[in-house]
């Protein structure tokens, strides 16, 4: 398969992903579903429009994609990874476990760390690899 379809498969793979937000799955996602007028729902619109530019062959549609997995890549490390790396006050802790309370996790819930659940953990490696696999396209056709 060559770069530019597993780059789409990813990016599919991420878009459903991402999208389950917006769908109440207990135990998956948060109590409740994420509102279409938010943060969310304008990173949804985002990553739409990638879509399409990817739909009409833009050519600068791989630009457009880094740049916004990029920032949401900060933003994920910011609200779910930092604390795994950094050690988080008490009630950041007891803050972040108690919103994500009753989700379902690959590794338990420690003392000393934010361990991100499984939704999360899933989301920010498919973040992570498509940033690879964008930056890999991205240079192959600048040579």
């Amino acid at each position: 398969m060559k770069n530019g379809k597993i780059t789409l498969v990813l990016f599919g793979l991420l878009l459903f992903w991402y999208s389950l937000i917006f769908v109440d799955i207990p135990g998956l996602t948060t109590e409740g579903r994420a509102d279409i007028i938010s943060l969310m729902g304008f990173l949804e619109l985002l990553l739409l429009m990638v879509l399409i530019a990817y739909l009409i062959k833009w050519k600068y549609s791989d630009f457009l994609y880094l740049i916004i997995l990029t920032l949401w890549g900060y933003l994920q490390y910011q609200g779910n990874w930092r604390y795994l790396f950094l050690r988080p006050s008490n009630e950041v802790l007891n803050s972040y476990y108690d919103h994500f309370q009753g989700t379902l996790r690959i590794f338990p819930e420690s003392d000393k760390w934010i361990v991100p659940d499984a939704y999360h953990i899933i989301l920010g490696l498919l973040i992570l690899v498509n940033i690879l696999f964008i930056l890999i396209k991205i240079i192959k056709n600048l040579k």
